[in-house]
């Protein structure tokens, strides 16, 4: 299995009522400008071991596990509104570089869905931004305003379907399941990796069916979600509702159901 050159810490923060998970590498110092890193949509904080691990330098990186992802809760909300992330962003800063400490401005990186937030925070809050980066983070497909309705509707039909049951994700019985998945997904993803990354792409969940569910859940009970999230809202419409499937908003990374 891969060997992580550089170990990050594994902290929760309070953001707008969640218990929000980070990703951590290094230490603060009034030398080191903190490099924040945030994931696209059905990924993780930690993919960007491998990127850490090929820095030259040693850095003060904060990677958060975006609301609903990882090791973070959804909150028991069945979407997300972008604005969302945007808030969430802006806390997460206050927590590890607030604007009146020794680095009010920070490096900020964002890969897909997450290069689209840090373009926009970027836009509102410029103050806070040495360097931007943004990766594959191409913004939406062109759309007509004439698409709307229908989007709107197929959104409304989709959160029917979540509640029903009829959206849930392909469960796998051990990491090993999500590591072939996701080498299917990218070949140029060695075995080593992503047998490293699979076992941080979903925290292990059990359920418990029928009159179990007042017991403990048993080691069969345990499963691997094939994606990120740790439940799944839907895309709200004026994000990923026209989007999804163009390509253009996928991470490395997708899922079967």
């Amino acid at each position: 299995m891969y060997q992580a050159r550089r170990i990050a810490r594994s902290e929760f923060i309070p953001i707008r009522n969640l218990s929000y998970h980070v990703q951590v590498w290094g230490t603060p110092s009034p030398q080191r400008i903190p490099l924040v890193m945030v994931h696209g949509w059905m990924d993780v904080a930690a993919s960007y071991q491998f990127v850490v691990d090929a820095m030259a330098q040693d850095h003060y990186i904060i990677a958060p596990d975006w609301r609903g992802y990882g090791k973070t809760a959804s909150g028991g909300v069945d979407n997300f509104w972008f604005p969302d992330y945007l808030a969430d962003l802006d806390f997460l800063l206050d927590h590890y570089a607030p604007a009146e400490g020794p680095h009010p401005q920070i490096n900020l990186v964002g890969h897909s869905m997450g290069g689209n937030v840090v373009m926009h925070y970027a836009g509102v809050r410029p103050e806070r931004i040495r360097r931007l980066i943004n990766l594959e983070g191409f913004g939406l497909p062109e759309a007509a305003p004439a698409q709307a309705p229908g989007r709107y509707a197929k959104w409304m039909d989709e959160l029917k379907k979540l509640h029903k049951g009829e959206l849930d994700l392909r469960p796998y019985d051990t990491p090993q399941g999500v590591a072939r998945r996701l080498m299917k997904t990218n070949p140029r993803l060695g075995a080593d990796k992503a047998e490293w990354l699979a076992r941080h792409w979903r925290p292990k969940m059990c359920r418990a069916s029928g009159a179990s569910r007042a017991r403990r859940p048993t080691k069969s009970a345990c499963q691997y979600l094939s994606g990120g999230r740790s439940a799944r809202p839907l895309p709200t419409p004026q994000y990923a509702g026209a989007g999804r499937g163009s390509g253009r908003q996928q991470p490395g990374f997708l899922v079967e159901r």
